[in-house]
This record gives structure tokens, C-alpha cells and sequence, in this order.
């Protein structure tokens, strides 16, 4: 499976501190694109704006092999909303797209399942995976918010597939 778990890439504690910062800019949020329920903010266009934020996003750029173009995303999915089984197309035909997501709050539902299997993901777990072949869904969130950090650039399929090999043997 082109899909890696890194236990703990985030402390508990820090992914509170990163969803206070990010809630305290207050930024402009789009309906994300499956129309289920959960919308994004785009944290490229923040840089700058919050150095708890500004750290967190290089940690999931380094975690991707420090692309120099990639994107950032905080993904909220609030209670009622999913995301159906789908693949995203690469950005760039002939290049992989790989992603990293880190669950920062998450309460009931919204279980993650790619290539339909669960990955059970813990506050602070990050899955490394490619949306572009890896069919992935989330289920009905229950409760609060379910709050994710997300980071993805393309690359060469080589490329992605020893990143993600690598992200399967960190521990």
C-alpha cells in the first residue's frame, strides 16, 4: 500500500498550541472540493503570519523531502461533514502527488480508510500517502471538529514511492 503511519511526528500538546495559532488568524476558508461538509484555509498564502504555524508547515515540508513548491492546507471537518472514496488527480500529469496529514484534534468518526483500510491515526500521527492512486475516504466526524494539517507537492514516482517507504520505517 503507497500509504506510511509516523506515530507521534507531533506532540499532543504542540497540535493544541498550532490549532490556537491558526484559529487566532482567523483565515479566509473555502468549501473544500467534495462538497461533503468540511472546508480548508490556505496556510501558503498565511506565511509569514505566525511563527507556531510557519514551523509546523516546514516540519511536513522536511517530512516530504523539502520540495521547493508545495502546498499547505488546515482541513476542518465539522460534525456531520466526510469525504466519500475517491483518488485526486496529480497536479502535475506524470508526476506522483504525495501528501502528509497530521490529525491535530479529532473527537468522534472521521476515520481515515485508503485503499480501504482503516488507518487508525492518534492527535499527533501523520500518514504519508499518494492521493493520486490510493483510493481514501473519511467517515461522518461525530462531536467536535475533526482538525488536520496538510502538506503536498509532486515528484518523480520513484521518488515518492522511497519517500513514503521511508516515512513506513520511522518510528
Amino acid at each position: 500500500m503507497r500509504v506510511a503511519v509516523v506515530r507521534g511526528l507531533f506532540d499532543p500538546a504542540a497540535c493544541a498550541v498550532l490549532g490556537a495559532a491558526i484559529a487566532r488568524l482567523a483565515l479566509p476558508r473555502i468549501s473544500g472540493r467534495q462538497a461533503t461538509g468540511y472546508d480548508k484555509a490556505d496556510l501558503v498564502a498565511a506565511a509569514g503570519r505566525d511563527a507556531t504555524v510557519d514551523v509546523a508547515v516546514a516540519q511536513l515540508v522536511a517530512v516530504l523531502g523539502r520540495p521547493a513548491a508545495y502546498d499547505a492546507w488546515w482541513l476542518s471537518y465539522p460534525d456531520g461533514s466526510h469525504i466519500p472514496p475517491h483518488t485526486d488527480e496529480s497536479p502535475a500529469p506524470g508526476l506522483a502527488h504525495v501528501r502528509v496529514n497530521v490529525v491535530i484534534t479529532k473527537d468522534g468518526g472521521g476515520v481515515l480508510r485508503c485503499d480501504d483500510q482503516v488507518v487508525d491515526l492518534a492527535v499527533g500521527d501523520a500518514v504519508v500517502f499518494r492521493p493520486d492512486v490510493v483510493v481514501h475516504a473519511v467517515s461522518a466526524v461525530v462531536g467536535a471538529p475533526r482538525l488536520v494539517l496538510s502538506v503536498g507537492t509532486v515528484m518523480a514516482v520513484g521518488d515518492a514511492e522511497r519517500l513514503i517507504d521511508a516515512a513506513r520505517r520511522q518510528k
